[in-house]
């Protein structure tokens, strides 16, 4: 029983044996105390009265009450960078007995008897058996989830909960021109690679301030005009200054279309003299280039088809995976033009 030594046991009535035993699979820790019962429990660390246990080998033994000092800490959400290290830092003053690290519910490393045991994460990980701070290197998005300490210390039984985002840091953010049917820019995006969570902020001319990934123009026709995209998220923050001339020959975003799952979709972008070499990506990944008369597919081959005069991507058999951010770069005349277009297929 994890009692401190300031505990007022008064008028005693019963004496008896008690076996505490928390199962291995929860943490396991087995001592037995003689003690007697009394009407009052003065306690200096908070105690949980548990479930009573039943002894049915014969021993005739009842256990009535289970009195546990637990102390159960959470320590909040931690955003960290891919590829970078973190340490969990339970907050833990007495002498360590024994630990046990949980990740999403199942062991992670534990430490009893003077033992250290690994169940993962042992060629990237580090526990500091004085003080139970376990550091985790290399950080990938696996690994974000719910980690859970348990130490025991000087008769208490401490709990300490960690939650672990771990995300990309922002790239350069790229920015698009959005042109109407006319051709005048009406408004600007900017945006970051795919899948990376980030919140964008715009300045511009007169000290003209914008929150959100979509900044609308309202003069179009002042080239000279420079605005800043910043995005941000917890673990980073990168910054791109856009000229709104570069418009005339740079960035086009297509918006974004929805077609129904198994049909075909083709990505047009506006290029109308000859072109000297092209590269598509979906996702940031490579789909097909072609340069110097020579075409070659990384991805989509069996299902697309790439029209080398005009840039024209065809896919067919459209699949819900296939659902992101498609992005060409054309050189023509020695100039490169950038067309985007996001995909979504829907449907069962």
């Amino acid at each position: 029983m994890f009692l401190n030594s300031g505990v007022l046991l008064a008028e005693y009535k019963t004496s008896c044996a008690v076996a505490l035993s928390l199962h291995k699979k929860h943490r396991t820790v087995i001592f037995s105390s003689h003690f007697t019962l009394g009407r009052s429990v003065l306690p200096t660390e908070s105690v949980n009265i548990g479930n009573m246990m039943r002894n049915s080998c014969n021993l005739q033994l009842s256990l009535f009450f289970l009195i546990l000092g637990v102390s159960d800490v959470f320590s909040g959400t931690e955003y960290v960078e891919t590829g970078k290290s973190y340490s969990f830092r339970p907050y833990i003053k007495n002498r360590v007995e024994s630990i046990l690290w949980r990740f999403n519910n199942d062991k992670v490393v534990e430490y009893e008897d003077g033992l250290l045991k690994w169940f993962q994460f042992e060629d990237r990980g580090v526990l500091a058996t004085e003080t139970g701070v376990l550091t985790l290197k290399g950080l990938k998005k696996s690994d974000s989830g719910q980690y859970e300490v348990e130490i025991l210390g000087d008769g208490i039984l401490r709990v300490s909960r960690h939650d672990l985002r771990v995300i990309d840091a922002v790239s350069q953010p790229k920015v698009a021109c959005i042109k109407d049917n006319t051709g005048e820019v009406t408004s600007l995006e900017c945006s970051v690679d795919f899948n990376i969570p980030a919140e964008y902020q715009w300045t511009g001319p007169g000290d003209m301030k914008h929150t959100g990934r979509t900044l609308n123009i309202t003069n179009s026709t002042d080239l000279t005009a420079v605005y800043s995209c910043t995005a941000e998220n917890p673990v980073s923050k990168n910054s791109t200054e856009f000229l709104l001339k570069e418009c005339q020959t740079g960035d086009v975003f297509n918006g974004t279309d929805c077609v129904e799952t198994g049909k075909s979709y083709s990505f047009r972008p506006n290029i109308k003299t000859r072109i000297e070499a092209i590269l598509w990506k979906f996702n940031n990944e490579k789909v097909v280039e072609f340069e110097d008369g020579l075409l070659k597919w990384f991805q989509f081959e069996d299902r697309g088809v790439l029209a080398t005069q005009t840039g024209v991507l065809t896919l067919n058999g459209l699949k819900k995976s296939d659902s992101g951010l498609f992005e060409v770069e054309i050189l023509v005349d020695g100039k490169l033009y950038y067309s985007r277009h996001d995909l979504r297929v829907i449907g069962k």
